[in-house]
């Protein structure tokens, strides 16, 4: 474990760093009051910042919230060098991007509902699928179709329901969708299309990065950041996956601008410094999945189980 050396260490700082003399130092990071839980390297970082009032509240939370170096040279680097164009902490090194998760609008996958079947929309909605038995049913169904759970459908504009056998998995959660307020960098409000006479106000969290908290300057810039660029958005497709531990879908968001160039919102955040990459979401947050079968009709394909997450 790194800790603090002695005062001889100072005249190596104050010739590193002119602002910071050896009385300064000692006084704006307050160290000497007793054994702290910050290193050298913490501290080495810290003396980059030539505002006394920065420096003690930046150690003060870099304590508090039990920052390695590495995240506090992140936030020193923004306050020393600046944004001026609001692009963010520009990171230290390379930064791995996200896989695009990108579906196609209009697919569903059929369900076991009762003694029938309805269509998954997402997001906990279904639509029943026409039987005898319903007197509700998704319009234009051929009345002689037997749909099978598991299988994958397409819904056409015009609400007609056919089978898509060239469809897969990835090709599920996706829809067309309007942003209604960002509320930090990665967490929004978004009113999503589930079918074009359907819709529903959903809060989104980008998935696989994590932005500053909005508390801080960085933050703030995120903020900024996603505004600046869904206000000038003509379209905006979101693919989703399963929500987080706080019932927050986790999202991939496609923006399209107005020269027609579509954008990634979750890489272009990492590319321009506003988020780092995170796996925060594990195993344990989510409830245990549970595959349900019918002896009617509506039997679970082997290919295509149907998982259903309890409520």
């Amino acid at each position: 474990m790194e800790v603090f050396p002695n005062p001889g260490s100072f005249a190596l700082c104050t010739r590193r760093f002119p602002h910071c003399d050896l009385a300064s130092w000692g006084d704006s990071l307050s160290i000497f009051a007793g054994w702290r839980k910050l290193t050298w390297s913490h501290y080495r970082t810290l003396a980059r910042l030539p505002d006394k009032k920065q420096r003690l509240e930046l150690e003060a939370r870099a304590e508090r919230e039990e920052w390695n170096a590495e995240k506090l040279e992140e936030h020193v680097r923004f306050l020393v060098e600046g944004s001026p164009k609001g692009d963010g902490v520009q990171p230290a090194r390379p930064v791995i991007l996200l896989e695009p998760k990108r579906g196609k609008l209009g697919i569903y996958r059929i369900v076991p509902d009762g003694d029938g079947c309805a269509v998954d929309l997402g997001f906990k909605s279904y639509q029943i699928v026409k039987d005898s038995n319903r007197s509700r049913a998704i319009r234009d169904t051929p009345t002689n179709t037997t749909f099978k759970a598991g299988e994958l459908v397409a819904l056409s504009p015009a609400g007609e329901l056919s089978l898509a056998p060239e469809a897969t998995q990835a090709d599920l959660y996706s829809y067309d969708a309007e942003i209604l307020r960002v509320v930090d960098g990665d967490t929004l409000w978004v009113k999503i299309w589930l079918k074009p006479d359907q819709w529903l106000k959903e809060k989104l969290r980008l998935r696989g990065l994590d932005c500053p908290e909005l508390d801080t300057p960085e933050g703030k810039a995120a903020k900024r950041f996603v505004e600046g660029l869904v206000t000038k958005a003509v379209s905006v497709t979101v693919t989703t996956t399963k929500p987080d531990k706080w019932d927050r879908y986790l999202s991939d968001i496609f923006v399209a601008r107005e020269n027609g160039e579509e954008v990634f919102l979750n890489n272009l955040l990492l590319e321009k410094g506003h988020a780092r990459r995170t796996d925060k979401v594990a195993a344990a947050d989510w409830d245990e999945q549970q595959a349900i079968g019918l002896e009617a009709f509506c039997t679970v394909s082997s290919e295509l189980p149907v998982v259903i997450l309890r409520a």
